[in-house]
């Protein structure tokens, strides 16, 4: 048999007083997290078009005519090899980060811990 003092040597308590066990602290603000991303992800695929819609319009007035100069003379037309392929891949690279600006300058950063 294991004495007072001895036990007390041994146990340790490592929680909070009237926590549940199993829980910490951090699991109330990993819920809000989760919650607030959800939002977040619901609203901007709920308004995906308007971000959409901005990127295109800069895309049109910017991106293409520039693009375009770059690759003037070339013969682009089959995009699946060659330059065509460059092509869209440099004009769809480009376009998503832009698209990408304009969710974040319209909703903001998507909540992180």
């Amino acid at each position: 048999m294991i004495s007072k003092e001895e036990a007390e040597e041994y146990l340790a308590h490592y929680g909070v007083l009237g926590m549940k066990w199993g829980k910490t602290k951090a699991d109330g603000s990993y819920k809000n997290l989760a919650k607030a991303q959800k939002n977040y992800d619901k609203t901007v695929n709920k308004n995906w078009y308007k971000t959409y819609n901005n990127a295109a319009d800069y895309a049109n007035s910017h991106l293409i005519p520039a693009i375009n100069k770059k690759y003037n003379g070339s013969d682009v037309s089959d995009n699946t090899k060659g330059v065509g392929k460059k092509f869209m891949d440099e004009y769809n690279t480009k376009f998503n980060k832009v698209w990408a600006k304009e969710i974040q300058k319209m909703y903001g950063d998507r909540p992180t811990q």
